[in-house]
Protein backbone atom coordinates (compact mmCIF):
# COMPACT_ATOMS: atom_id res chain seq x y z
CA UNK A 1 0.00 0.00 0.00
CA UNK A 2 1.43 3.22 -1.12
CA UNK A 3 2.61 5.12 1.96
CA UNK A 4 2.40 2.58 4.25
CA UNK A 5 5.39 1.65 6.31
CA UNK A 6 7.68 -1.31 5.61
CA UNK A 7 6.36 -4.30 7.49
CA UNK A 8 2.64 -3.19 8.00
CA UNK A 9 -0.54 -2.49 6.71
CA UNK A 10 -2.31 0.60 7.02
CA UNK A 11 -6.28 0.27 7.97
CA UNK A 12 -8.11 2.70 9.38
CA UNK A 13 -6.65 4.64 12.15
CA UNK A 14 -4.07 0.99 12.82
CA UNK A 15 -1.27 -0.60 11.82
CA UNK A 16 -1.03 -4.44 10.92
CA UNK A 17 1.64 -6.96 11.87
CA UNK A 18 2.80 -9.75 9.71
CA UNK A 19 2.03 -9.32 5.95
CA UNK A 20 3.38 -12.80 5.07
CA UNK A 21 0.04 -14.16 7.00
CA UNK A 22 -2.14 -12.20 6.52
CA UNK A 23 -5.71 -14.68 6.18
CA UNK A 24 -5.52 -14.26 1.77
CA UNK A 25 -3.34 -16.84 1.09
CA UNK A 26 -4.92 -19.28 3.64
CA UNK A 27 -8.55 -20.73 3.54
CA UNK A 28 -10.76 -21.80 6.34
CA UNK A 29 -13.18 -24.89 6.73
CA UNK A 30 -16.50 -24.59 8.62
CA UNK A 31 -18.76 -27.56 10.23
CA UNK A 32 -22.11 -26.27 9.92
CA UNK A 33 -24.74 -27.01 13.00
CA UNK A 34 -26.35 -29.97 12.26
CA UNK A 35 -24.40 -31.07 9.14
CA UNK A 36 -22.95 -34.56 9.50
CA UNK A 37 -23.56 -34.32 13.28
CA UNK A 38 -21.42 -31.40 13.98
CA UNK A 39 -22.44 -29.91 17.11
CA UNK A 40 -20.93 -25.96 16.46
CA UNK A 41 -18.77 -23.58 13.82
CA UNK A 42 -15.18 -25.01 13.69
CA UNK A 43 -12.76 -23.83 11.48
CA UNK A 44 -9.41 -25.13 10.62
CA UNK A 45 -7.38 -25.02 7.51
CA UNK A 46 -8.56 -26.37 4.17
CA UNK A 47 -7.53 -29.65 2.55
CA UNK A 48 -6.32 -29.37 -0.74
CA UNK A 49 -9.26 -29.41 -2.82
CA UNK A 50 -9.84 -26.16 -1.35
CA UNK A 51 -13.44 -26.44 -0.91
CA UNK A 52 -16.11 -26.72 2.40
CA UNK A 53 -18.09 -29.52 2.28
CA UNK A 54 -21.58 -29.70 4.26
CA UNK A 55 -23.44 -33.04 5.11
CA UNK A 56 -27.25 -33.82 3.85
CA UNK A 57 -29.98 -34.78 5.51
CA UNK A 58 -29.03 -38.48 4.50
CA UNK A 59 -25.29 -38.26 5.46
CA UNK A 60 -24.30 -37.77 1.96
CA UNK A 61 -21.97 -35.42 1.20
CA UNK A 62 -22.66 -32.83 -1.24
CA UNK A 63 -19.72 -32.45 -3.67
CA UNK A 64 -17.35 -30.11 -4.17
CA UNK A 65 -18.33 -29.14 -7.74
CA UNK A 66 -22.37 -28.96 -6.76
CA UNK A 67 -21.58 -26.49 -4.09
CA UNK A 68 -19.74 -24.35 -6.79
CA UNK A 69 -22.69 -24.62 -8.90
CA UNK A 70 -25.09 -23.56 -6.30
CA UNK A 71 -23.39 -20.35 -5.94
CA UNK A 72 -22.89 -19.90 -9.63
CA UNK A 73 -26.66 -19.73 -9.74
CA UNK A 74 -27.22 -17.29 -7.11
CA UNK A 75 -25.78 -14.55 -9.81
CA UNK A 76 -24.15 -11.32 -8.52
CA UNK A 77 -27.00 -10.77 -6.27
CA UNK A 78 -26.00 -12.99 -3.63
CA UNK A 79 -22.69 -11.68 -3.48
CA UNK A 80 -24.02 -7.50 -3.52
CA UNK A 81 -26.55 -8.18 -0.60
CA UNK A 82 -23.27 -9.81 1.42
CA UNK A 83 -21.22 -6.73 0.49
CA UNK A 84 -23.89 -4.28 1.53
CA UNK A 85 -24.63 -6.06 4.84
CA UNK A 86 -20.28 -5.43 5.38
CA UNK A 87 -20.62 -1.91 4.50
CA UNK A 88 -23.49 -1.22 7.13
CA UNK A 89 -21.53 -3.53 10.21
CA UNK A 90 -17.70 -2.57 9.93
CA UNK A 91 -16.06 -2.66 12.98
CA UNK A 92 -15.34 0.71 15.26
CA UNK A 93 -12.19 -1.24 16.23
CA UNK A 94 -10.67 -1.52 12.93
CA UNK A 95 -8.58 -4.23 13.74
CA UNK A 96 -8.40 -6.64 11.41
CA UNK A 97 -5.31 -7.34 8.85
CA UNK A 98 -5.50 -5.04 5.42
CA UNK A 99 -8.55 -6.93 3.08
CA UNK A 100 -10.06 -9.18 5.49
CA UNK A 101 -13.22 -8.11 6.75
CA UNK A 102 -14.25 -7.99 3.03
CA UNK A 103 -12.93 -11.45 2.95
CA UNK A 104 -14.27 -13.02 5.89
CA UNK A 105 -17.77 -11.58 4.62
CA UNK A 106 -17.51 -13.02 1.23
CA UNK A 107 -16.73 -16.57 3.47
CA UNK A 108 -19.78 -15.97 5.40
CA UNK A 109 -22.29 -15.60 2.44
CA UNK A 110 -20.70 -18.55 0.73
CA UNK A 111 -21.32 -20.69 4.06
CA UNK A 112 -24.95 -18.81 4.11
CA UNK A 113 -25.99 -20.17 0.58
CA UNK A 114 -24.31 -23.62 1.39
CA UNK A 115 -26.23 -23.92 4.76
CA UNK A 116 -29.24 -23.22 2.95
CA UNK A 117 -28.70 -25.95 0.43
CA UNK A 118 -28.42 -28.09 3.35
CA UNK A 119 -31.15 -27.50 4.78
CA UNK A 120 -33.36 -28.17 1.55
CA UNK A 121 -31.67 -31.05 1.02
CA UNK A 122 -32.75 -33.05 4.73
CA UNK A 123 -36.81 -31.99 2.66
CA UNK A 124 -38.46 -35.33 1.37
CA UNK A 125 -40.39 -34.98 -2.21
CA UNK A 126 -43.18 -37.98 -2.18
CA UNK A 127 -41.83 -39.89 0.45
CA UNK A 128 -38.05 -39.66 -1.24
CA UNK A 129 -34.61 -37.50 -0.80
CA UNK A 130 -34.50 -35.06 -3.51
CA UNK A 131 -32.21 -34.96 -6.32
CA UNK A 132 -29.23 -33.11 -6.42
CA UNK A 133 -30.93 -30.59 -9.21
CA UNK A 134 -34.08 -30.21 -6.96
CA UNK A 135 -31.70 -28.91 -3.92
CA UNK A 136 -29.82 -26.12 -5.98
CA UNK A 137 -33.16 -25.29 -7.35
CA UNK A 138 -35.01 -24.97 -4.48
CA UNK A 139 -32.10 -23.66 -2.52
CA UNK A 140 -32.37 -20.56 -5.87
CA UNK A 141 -35.73 -19.76 -5.35
CA UNK A 142 -35.42 -19.53 -1.28
CA UNK A 143 -32.93 -17.09 -1.99
CA UNK A 144 -34.63 -15.00 -4.77
CA UNK A 145 -38.06 -15.03 -3.10
CA UNK A 146 -35.57 -14.26 0.35
CA UNK A 147 -33.01 -12.19 -0.31
CA UNK A 148 -32.95 -11.28 3.62
CA UNK A 149 -31.62 -14.93 4.01
CA UNK A 150 -28.53 -14.12 3.11
CA UNK A 151 -27.99 -11.24 5.79
CA UNK A 152 -29.12 -12.91 8.11
CA UNK A 153 -27.42 -15.92 7.81
CA UNK A 154 -24.09 -13.26 8.18
CA UNK A 155 -25.54 -11.69 10.78
CA UNK A 156 -25.88 -15.07 12.52
CA UNK A 157 -22.34 -15.67 11.87
CA UNK A 158 -21.36 -12.35 12.93
CA UNK A 159 -22.87 -12.56 16.36
CA UNK A 160 -21.41 -15.73 17.01
CA UNK A 161 -18.14 -15.13 16.14
CA UNK A 162 -18.46 -12.01 18.05
CA UNK A 163 -19.71 -13.58 21.36
CA UNK A 164 -16.68 -16.17 20.97
CA UNK A 165 -13.90 -13.64 20.36
CA UNK A 166 -15.53 -11.35 23.42
CA UNK A 167 -15.61 -14.96 25.61
CA UNK A 168 -11.40 -15.45 24.06
CA UNK A 169 -10.36 -11.64 25.02
CA UNK A 170 -11.79 -12.24 28.71
CA UNK A 171 -9.89 -15.48 29.34
CA UNK A 172 -6.48 -14.05 27.79
CA UNK A 173 -6.82 -11.10 29.48
CA UNK A 174 -7.42 -12.93 33.19
CA UNK A 175 -4.79 -15.27 31.93
CA UNK A 176 -2.43 -12.75 31.70
CA UNK A 177 -3.36 -9.27 33.73
CA UNK A 178 -0.17 -9.83 36.51
CA UNK A 179 2.60 -9.69 33.47
CA UNK A 180 0.16 -6.81 31.60
CA UNK A 181 0.63 -4.92 34.56
CA UNK A 182 3.14 -5.68 37.06
CA UNK A 183 6.08 -6.49 34.80
CA UNK A 184 8.90 -4.85 36.40
CA UNK A 185 10.89 -4.66 33.38
CA UNK A 186 7.79 -2.49 31.76
CA UNK A 187 8.21 1.22 31.72
CA UNK A 188 5.57 3.21 33.27
CA UNK A 189 4.05 6.85 33.81
CA UNK A 190 1.58 8.97 35.13
CA UNK A 191 0.83 7.92 38.44
CA UNK A 192 2.65 4.56 39.84
CA UNK A 193 -0.67 4.08 42.35
CA UNK A 194 -2.85 4.69 40.22
CA UNK A 195 -6.60 3.13 40.48
CA UNK A 196 -6.89 2.65 36.69
CA UNK A 197 -3.93 0.76 34.65
CA UNK A 198 -3.88 1.30 30.84
CA UNK A 199 -1.65 -0.84 28.79
CA UNK A 200 -0.15 0.30 25.56
CA UNK A 201 1.45 -1.62 22.91
CA UNK A 202 2.79 0.98 20.24
CA UNK A 203 5.94 1.40 17.33
CA UNK A 204 7.61 5.02 16.99
CA UNK A 205 6.97 4.59 13.39
CA UNK A 206 3.20 4.06 13.56
CA UNK A 207 1.36 7.33 12.55
CA UNK A 208 -1.75 6.35 15.16
CA UNK A 209 0.53 5.95 18.01
CA UNK A 210 1.67 9.50 17.51
CA UNK A 211 -1.97 10.90 17.17
CA UNK A 212 -2.56 9.33 20.43
CA UNK A 213 0.13 10.11 22.36
CA UNK A 214 -1.26 13.73 23.11
CA UNK A 215 -4.40 12.02 24.08
CA UNK A 216 -3.10 9.79 26.48
CA UNK A 217 -0.99 13.07 27.81
CA UNK A 218 -4.38 14.77 28.08
CA UNK A 219 -5.96 12.04 30.12
CA UNK A 220 -3.24 11.94 32.45
CA UNK A 221 -3.38 15.80 32.84
CA UNK A 222 -6.58 15.35 33.51
CA UNK A 223 -6.86 12.19 35.78
CA UNK A 224 -4.13 11.76 38.53
CA UNK A 225 -5.38 8.85 39.31
CA UNK A 226 -4.32 6.69 36.02
CA UNK A 227 -1.06 4.73 35.67
CA UNK A 228 0.51 3.71 31.75
CA UNK A 229 2.57 0.48 31.36
CA UNK A 230 4.43 1.02 27.79
CA UNK A 231 4.86 -1.85 25.80
CA UNK A 232 7.22 -1.81 23.00
CA UNK A 233 6.81 -3.72 20.11
CA UNK A 234 8.80 -2.47 17.18
CA UNK A 235 6.46 -4.15 14.23
CA UNK A 236 7.17 -1.81 11.32
CA UNK A 237 10.85 -1.13 10.27
CA UNK A 238 14.20 -1.84 11.17
CA UNK A 239 14.16 1.85 12.41
CA UNK A 240 11.40 1.20 14.61
CA UNK A 241 13.30 -1.76 16.53
CA UNK A 242 16.30 0.09 16.60
CA UNK A 243 14.42 3.24 18.76
CA UNK A 244 13.10 0.58 20.66
CA UNK A 245 16.03 -0.51 22.03
CA UNK A 246 17.26 3.10 22.73
CA UNK A 247 14.12 3.98 24.62
CA UNK A 248 14.88 1.06 26.74
CA UNK A 249 18.47 1.35 26.85
CA UNK A 250 17.63 4.85 28.11
CA UNK A 251 16.22 3.69 31.62
CA UNK A 252 19.40 3.26 32.81
CA UNK A 253 20.28 6.66 32.44
CA UNK A 254 16.97 7.49 33.56
CA UNK A 255 15.80 9.20 30.86
CA UNK A 256 13.08 6.31 29.58
CA UNK A 257 10.18 9.12 30.08
CA UNK A 258 12.15 12.23 27.57
CA UNK A 259 12.99 10.00 25.32
CA UNK A 260 10.24 8.39 24.46
CA UNK A 261 8.20 11.62 24.04
CA UNK A 262 10.52 12.65 21.92
CA UNK A 263 10.39 9.78 19.54
CA UNK A 264 6.78 9.92 20.11
CA UNK A 265 6.95 13.66 18.77
CA UNK A 266 9.09 13.30 16.27
CA UNK A 267 8.10 13.82 12.59
CA UNK A 268 9.19 12.21 9.40
CA UNK A 269 10.79 8.53 9.56
CA UNK A 270 12.53 7.32 12.86
CA UNK A 271 15.07 5.81 12.34
CA UNK A 272 19.14 5.26 13.83
CA UNK A 273 19.91 8.86 12.39
CA UNK A 274 17.17 10.72 13.99
CA UNK A 275 16.85 8.64 17.22
CA UNK A 276 20.15 9.07 18.23
CA UNK A 277 20.03 12.97 17.23
CA UNK A 278 17.16 12.91 19.76
CA UNK A 279 19.54 11.54 22.47
CA UNK A 280 22.13 13.20 22.09
CA UNK A 281 19.91 16.74 22.04
CA UNK A 282 18.39 14.93 25.90
CA UNK A 283 22.23 14.88 26.94
CA UNK A 284 22.41 11.24 26.75
CA UNK A 285 25.87 9.30 26.66
CA UNK A 286 25.19 8.12 23.02
CA UNK A 287 28.28 5.26 23.53
CA UNK A 288 26.69 4.29 26.86
CA UNK A 289 23.26 4.25 24.55
CA UNK A 290 24.56 2.06 22.09
CA UNK A 291 25.91 -0.52 24.39
CA UNK A 292 23.35 -0.76 26.85
CA UNK A 293 20.74 -1.56 23.95
CA UNK A 294 21.94 -5.15 23.91
CA UNK A 295 21.43 -5.81 27.76
CA UNK A 296 19.60 -8.95 28.40
CA UNK A 297 16.29 -6.61 29.92
CA UNK A 298 15.60 -5.16 26.73
CA UNK A 299 15.72 -8.39 24.68
CA UNK A 300 13.76 -9.81 27.68
CA UNK A 301 10.85 -6.85 27.34
CA UNK A 302 10.46 -7.10 23.45
CA UNK A 303 10.08 -10.73 24.09
CA UNK A 304 7.30 -10.48 26.40
CA UNK A 305 5.32 -7.73 24.42
CA UNK A 306 5.36 -9.77 21.51
CA UNK A 307 4.01 -12.70 23.75
CA UNK A 308 1.39 -10.95 25.46
CA UNK A 309 0.63 -9.74 21.90
CA UNK A 310 0.04 -12.69 20.16
CA UNK A 311 -1.91 -14.05 23.86
CA UNK A 312 -4.44 -11.44 23.19
CA UNK A 313 -4.41 -11.38 19.78
CA UNK A 314 -3.35 -8.00 19.33
CA UNK A 315 -2.14 -7.49 15.43
CA UNK A 316 -1.11 -3.85 15.19
CA UNK A 317 -0.46 -0.55 16.73
CA UNK A 318 -1.50 1.40 18.87
CA UNK A 319 -3.31 -0.98 20.84
CA UNK A 320 -4.87 -0.58 24.63
CA UNK A 321 -6.13 -2.70 27.50
CA UNK A 322 -7.72 -0.88 30.08
CA UNK A 323 -9.29 -2.74 32.52
CA UNK A 324 -11.35 -6.07 31.02
CA UNK A 325 -11.17 -3.96 27.67
CA UNK A 326 -9.14 -4.42 25.00
CA UNK A 327 -9.49 -1.50 22.46
CA UNK A 328 -7.18 -1.43 19.11
CA UNK A 329 -6.70 1.44 16.81
CA UNK A 330 -6.45 5.52 17.87
CA UNK A 331 -8.78 6.61 20.70
CA UNK A 332 -8.87 10.41 21.69
CA UNK A 333 -8.99 11.73 25.41
CA UNK A 334 -12.67 12.03 25.89
CA UNK A 335 -12.68 8.03 24.79
CA UNK A 336 -10.23 7.56 27.10
CA UNK A 337 -11.96 9.02 29.85
CA UNK A 338 -15.07 6.95 29.42
CA UNK A 339 -12.81 3.69 29.19
CA UNK A 340 -11.29 4.60 32.33
CA UNK A 341 -14.67 5.42 34.21
CA UNK A 342 -15.59 2.10 33.52
CA UNK A 343 -12.50 0.02 34.60
CA UNK A 344 -13.51 2.08 37.61
CA UNK A 345 -16.64 0.47 37.85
Amino acid sequence: MPGAPVGGLRRGGHFAAGLAHRRGRGRWRRVLPGAGGGGGAVRGRKGKNGCSRASRGDGDNLPADDIRRILAYTGRAGYRAGRGASRQDAPRAKHAKAGEAKETDVKKLVLGLIAAATMFAAVPSHGEALTRDEVKRLALEAILENPDIIMQAVKILRDRDAAAEKKRVSEALSNQRQLLEHDPNAPEIGNPDGDVTVVEFFDYNCPYCKRTAPELARLLASDGKVRVVLREWPILSQGSRFAARAALAARKQGKYAEFHEALMGMRGKVDEASTMKAARELGLDTDRLRADMNAPEVDEHLQTTASLAKALGISGTPSFVIGDALAPGFIDAGQFASMVAAARK
